[in-house]
């Protein structure tokens, strides 16, 4: 019989470490997911996922592996209202000045709010018997072996004590995003500069959620209309619908954005003072 390994760590508790650790689950026998903020059990927004309260969706590439690695999670967002269906036939597209034409493609997608979709994928992540989840736990630093030139683990940490745990590991995923602190742990333990490409985005998104009437927006599940000007690069509302309502976020990338949260409860959740939200 092949040997397996004992056990992995993901730190990072969002969607790819939610995958990642779905993935470790079929071949270690335990995989530790740290992650900073708290988790909430239900749908709600976090700190970690800032871009949270904005329109989401899944296109044909995402839907195809989370339906398959998660059988009937599709018909359960479904039942809570995220509409699904072809993404070229039942979603509006707008691009270089043009209405793409509307056909049966066979790609399927679905349109969810990211917490919906977060939490549906966690709970079934969570509920296998080999996943554990260390949440209010924040990674100190890996713990690297220099006889081998191998990361063994990861000494973690909870956010409401001073008492460092030591979690051993076979395999160590970082799947913190952009916060990563990777690029510095290595070139501690003595590794050449790994190369960075970067690229300057400078995109700021309004969301306000609104009412929809049956039938409204052509009959479509969202929409995604881009703009190209040459004195807004880019100026790209999209929508997207869920049961009764429809999240509408515009984004411009013009200049960089200093982001703000409106205060009023009826209000976009995060707003840009340079982008155009009227």
């Amino acid at each position: 019989m092949a040997h397996r390994p004992r056990s992995a760590v993901v730190m990072g508790g969002s969607m790819s470490g939610l995958l990642a650790a779905k993935a470790l689950s079929r071949h270690f026998a335990e995989v530790t997911i740290v992650e900073r903020d708290l988790l909430p059990t239900d749908a709600a927004l976090r700190k970690g996922v800032p871009q949270a309260a904005h329109a989401h969706g899944l296109l044909t590439g995402g839907y195809r592996v989370i339906d398959a690695y998660f059988p009937g999670i599709m018909d359960e967002l479904e039942r809570l209202g995220a509409p699904r269906g072809d993404v070229v036939r039942d979603f509006l597209w707008f691009q270089y000045g043009r209405w793409k034409l509307r056909h049966d493609a066979g790609l399927s997608g679905i349109v969810v709010s990211r917490p919906c979709l977060e939490a549906a994928i966690r709970k079934r992540v969570l509920a296998l018997p080999n996943v554990r989840v260390h949440d209010g736990t924040a990674v100190v630093a890996p713990i690297f072996d220099a006889a081998t030139a191998r990361v063994t683990g990861v000494l973690a940490e909870r956010r409401d004590g001073d008492r460092e745990t030591r979690l051993d590991a076979d395999l160590v995923i970082d799947a913190t995003g952009r916060g990563s602190r990777s690029t510095k742990w290595l070139g501690a333990w003595g590794f050449p500069p790994v190369p960075v490409t970067t690229v300057t985005v400078n995109v700021g998104y309004a969301t306000r959620v609104l009412r929809r009437q049956p039938g409204e927006f052509f009959n479509s599940t969202g929409a995604i209309v881009s703009g190209i000007i040459s004195s807004r690069p880019l100026d790209t509302p999209d929508f997207a619908t869920a049961r009764g309502s429809a999240a509408l976020s515009r984004g411009s990338g013009a200049r960089p954005c200093r982001r703000t949260r409106d205060p009023r409860p009826d209000r976009s959740r995060t707003t840009c003072r340079r982008c155009p939200t009227s």
